[in-house]
């Protein structure tokens, strides 16, 4: 897997330099508009309020129960006894539902962070007056007069992430890895997943940079982004990738800081006792749980409830000592990988937006025969070099610029 690994980024390494020069531009848009990491957290916050009341609705419709009347053949005058079962929160039908509303509820917040972070960065990448500002308004948009075309993408985003996690589970792909014959079906399923959340977006990006409708806007997207399918694509992709990667990366780095220093404080040396195969095992079982980080978050909670539950003398012998201050490195371990986790899957999600706004503001550049040399001559050359094999207009020979929201 790492000669792959090795091999795939040098046959890509001309796709990775101009996803990283996107990135360098992206990185100094963000850096002048700081605002949007609070702005975009606030939003997260508010979506994990809903998480935290899915998860307890999840879990509280299995303990409601109904009574229902049954039928029994004995000879007894009384035809009907009760009986204690489960109720219709349990029914197929409303899991589904509920599974499928978390995915597009999820995604209808994602959007919101997507339409600020169009609305700041565009500002800034065309030189407006007052752009700091601009997210007030696109907040106000994603919820109110754009809410419905909001609503369209988290709708199709969200169905299409429901769908690919029913086609494809983490086991079975790695399955289908091991399996030549699946690498055709397990490919268009991938690339299909990615077409739809790229183009969606892209969607969303015309939508709020114009101020109209999506089902208006997203036909003039796509004629935008048409001669640049490639680099809205790779960018979208390689830019998750790499972002994923150094997050998965430090947050497993934390995890096992955090275990050594919770030893450490213990008097413990569990980590260090431990066989390097052991921890190649562990590696990856943190792996898995960190990446669903508010999961194992809740499910350490519930652990700890029920231990709690049990009153257990944990400081009656040195065993149950031991025991109890083991588990509390590896909880302290889980605990703050899952955190870094989710606090760089956030920073990564504004990174990766960044990038794909700052990349559409380029091809709406390119439509309306203006380029800024002066401001982005690496991004234009980079991607030129890459993908058009064309030379850097000068910025003394380019046409007069069209208005740019006419363009979508």
């Amino acid at each position: 897997l790492a000669i792959a690994l090795v091999v795939g980024c040098f046959m890509a390494r001309k796709k990775i330099e101009m996803v990283c020069t996107i990135l360098k531009v992206s990185m100094e848009g963000l850096i002048i508009n700081l605002r949007l990491f609070a702005v975009t957290f606030g939003v997260q916050c508010v979506w994990v309020a809903f998480f935290a009341l899915w998860i307890a609705a999840m879990i509280g419709s299995h303990f409601v129960k109904e009574v229902h009347k049954v039928k029994h053949d004995s000879g007894s005058t009384e035809a009907f006894h009760c009986e204690v079962g489960t109720s219709w929160t349990t029914n197929g039908l409303l899991i589904f539902y509920c599974v499928v509303h978390y995915h597009v509820v999820t995604a209808f917040f994602k959007n919101i962070n997507v339409m600020m972070i169009t609305a700041n960065l565009s500002g800034w990448y065309f030189k407006e007056d007052g752009y700091h500002s601009y997210w007030t308004s696109a907040l106000k948009w994603s919820l109110g007069p754009q809410s419905g075309g909001n609503a369209v993408c988290a709708t199709i985003i969200g169905f299409t992430e429901y769908l690919m996690s029913k086609v494809r589970s983490p086991s079975s792909m790695i399955l289908s890895c091991f399996n030549p014959f699946d690498w055709p079906f397990l490919f268009l399923a991938l690339i299909l997943k990615q077409l739809v959340m790229t183009f969606t977006k892209f969607g969303l990006i015309a939508m709020t940079f114009s101020g109209g409708t999506f089902l208006g806007t997203a036909p003039n997207a796509f004629k935008v982004l048409k001669n640049h399918l490639g680099e809205a694509v790779i960018c979208d992709y390689i830019g998750k990738r790499i972002m994923e990667w150094c997050t998965y990366v430090l947050a497993l780095a934390v995890a096992f800081a955090a275990w050594a220093w919770a030893d450490d404080a213990q008097g413990l040396n569990n980590l260090e006792r431990t066989p390097g195969e052991i921890v190649i095992i562990l590696l990856f079982v943190f792996a898995w749980l960190i990446s669903y980080p508010l999961v194992s978050l809740v499910v350490i909670v519930f652990i700890e409830n029920i231990l709690g539950g049990f009153n257990i003398d944990w400081n009656h012998d040195k065993d149950a000592a031991a025991a109890r201050m083991s588990l509390n490195s590896a909880f302290a371990a889980v605990f703050m990988g899952c955190i870094t986790q989710f606090i760089l899957d956030f920073i990564s999600g504004v990174v990766v937006n960044a990038m794909d706004v700052i990349l559409f503001c380029y091809c709406v550049e390119t439509e309306g025969g203006k380029q800024q040399n002066e401001r982005f001559d690496n991004l234009y050359g980079g991607i030129k070099d890459i993908f058009n094999n064309q030379p850097v207009t000068k910025a003394s020979e380019a046409p007069q610029p069209v208005p740019q929201t006419q363009i979508v």
